[in-house]
């Protein structure tokens, strides 16, 4: 075997300890503990507080397919925070993550995960108070069996930015848009970008998006990653305008196809935005002057919009919480114009029905905290519920489905790929 032979074996041998872990957990039977979590259809169940990280909002989680890790975030001080924990469902406990060699402390940044670490990336820095804040185009690699951080390389990484969006493609992270500045004099102007960066974390390099047709200049959108391409859609454009424009991206290309706008739901931000494995799913938001219970199914193969049902929908709201499980969305918590909700639906996109998520044994209401989807549960944990940050949380399993076919019950298991920040102070 040449020289060259053994480079490529060592790549390849690289990249699968990235990714095979996760594949193992996804494919492997769940534990007898697990399969006791999902006991209970239609309920919910709360996460301890004992040794959970302090109360946040705007903070990054990915599920890992045994833990969640949360990091980063917003405290109601105006000082962004640098710390994390690592949450086991199975034991209802917490664990903290290392802070040595963490990046520096940040919120409205992405993260995903790889199969077996996080990538964290961007975000706005504030210190001290709403004046003192920096924007970043630093971040870090965290192994959660380790315990360790490394850092991500600044070498031709994007512009430093925050409220943008990443997902994993199965072996690199790309990010794109967001806002180049962190607070914004009147009139607005957020500077928000259309550009962007794919990261390998092997090799730790970067590499630019093109810019050629890439969709007009936004943040807080939606992004999702259908297996082969990036689907962005909405947001808002840094001057208080709400986009329903959005764009279709090809890593292989390294190009652009626009997104249809026939039959697109209104524009929005701060929506909840899912795959499902075909599709493109994204509802509720601010729309314009108001939170909005409408939403919109993208077909990116006939490139094509058909809205969802608002017959049992939930109440309109923004920053709110949801997941893609078991062949449906599932939405829950957030702004509903007046008030932080304990609410939420559950849409099934083959039959376009809603049906509600139960109350009782729910967390507080809150917004702009973080949910993620077992393969069992949906766990939301942290937020803002009006008056403070919380540090609590709750496991909700969701009804079970009725089989009318052989295959009507078996759904693709979830691996989680991209988390998009939402919220503006």
């Amino acid at each position: 075997m040449t020289t060259e032979s053994f480079a490529g074996l060592g790549g390849f041998l690289q990249r699968a300890a990235l990714v095979l872990p996760g594949l193992l957990t996804v494919l492997s039977p769940l534990r007898a503990e697990e399969q006791a979590l999902a006991a209970a259809p239609n309920s919910w169940s709360a996460t301890t507080t004992a040794g959970a990280p302090s109360g946040r909002f705007i903070h990054m989680a990915v599920w890992t397919g045994s833990k969640m890790i949360i990091w980063g975030g917003s405290p109601q001080s105006y000082n962004s925070l640098g710390d994390g924990g690592l949450y086991d469902p199975v034991t209802n406990q917490w664990k903290v993550v290392s802070s040595f060699n963490a990046p520096q402390a940040r919120e409205a940044a992405s993260a995903v995960w790889t199969g077996s670490r996080m990538i964290v990336w961007g975000g706005v820095q504030f210190k001290g108070g709403f004046d003192n804040n920096k924007v970043l185009n630093d971040g870090g690699v965290y192994d959660p069996v380790t315990d360790t951080w490394t850092p991500v390389s600044l070498s031709g990484a994007p512009s430093p930015r925050g409220y943008h969006t990443a997902v994993w493609t199965g072996s690199e992270m790309i990010v794109w848009g967001g806002s180049a500045r962190a607070v914004s004099p009147t009139p607005t102007d957020y500077q928000d970008l259309n550009t962007g960066g794919i990261y390998e974390p092997v090799s730790n390099t970067w590499r630019a998006l093109s810019t050629a047709g890439a969709p007009s200049p936004r943040d807080r959108q939606t992004a999702v990653w259908t297996g082969s391409r990036m689907l962005i859609w909405g947001g808002d454009d840094g001057k208080s305008n709400d986009l329903k424009t959005g764009g279709i991206y090809d890593p292989v290309t390294d190009s652009w196809v626009a997104m249809s706008t026939a039959g697109a739901p209104s524009g929005r931000d701060d929506n909840a935005g899912v795959w499902t494995g075909s599709k493109m799913i994204v509802w509720g938001g601010y729309a314009g002057n108001n939170e909005t219970n409408t939403g919109g199914v993208f077909d990116p193969v006939s490139n094509t919009w058909k809205a969802t049902s608002m017959v049992g929908a939930p109440t309109a709201r923004e920053l709110l919480y949801a997941v893609w499980l078991k062949g449906r969305m599932i939405v829950w918590g957030g702004w509903t114009g007046s008030t932080d909700t304990n609410t939420g639906g559950i849409y099934d996109p083959r039959s376009d029905t809603w049906k509600p998520t139960p109350t009782a044994g729910a967390p507080s209401g809150r917004e702009d905290g973080s949910a993620v989807a077992t393969s069992d549960t949906m766990i939301v944990w942290g937020g803002y519920d009006g008056s403070a940050d919380v540090k609590s949380g709750g496991i909700f399993t969701p009804p079970v489905v009725p089989c009318s076919a052989p295959r009507a019950c078996v759904f693709a298991v979830p691996v989680p790929h991209a988390i998009r920040v939402s919220g503006r102070s």
